[in-house]
């Protein structure tokens, strides 16, 4: 499915709740919510507030992701760029983020699930 998880086709299309959880690293996710700029433990960052509650498969060979999460209605986003200066103009809309999720395990993360932004764009108005 070209890299897409059916979540993420699903999430997309808007369908009936989908019936597999997203998974962790390596496999890319696509979210869609509202990107959000808060302050959370004395650090401000972005997150996406979630349309829809998230669960995550997790992988139990993997030491930082091994258990499931599951109600995931937050996740602090992982900018790898300078998205803090060029996509300034999407904080408070709709968007759409590809990438990989990971959980918290440093106290720089504040949400239990980060996803690592591959690419953040506007999303369509929802249906």
């Amino acid at each position: 499915m070209s890299g897409l998880s059916l979540l993420a086709v699903t999430w997309l299309l808007g369908t009936s709740e989908p019936s597999a959880c997203a998974r962790f690293e390596p496999a890319k996710e696509v979210i869609v919510g509202k990107l959000v700029r808060r302050t959370l433990e004395g650090e401000t960052g972005w997150y996406v507030a979630l349309e829809k509650p998230l669960c995550v498969k997790g992988e139990p060979s993997d030491d930082i992701n091994a258990d499931d999460v599951s109600d995931v209605r937050l996740l602090q986003l992982v900018l790898m760029h300078d998205e803090y200066a060029t996509d300034k103009d999407l904080v408070g809309k709709r968007v759409r983020v590809s990438g990989t999720l990971f959980t918290a395990h440093t106290g720089h993360h504040h949400t239990p699930v980060l996803i690592t932004v591959e690419e953040l764009t506007l999303a369509s108005p929802a249906r």
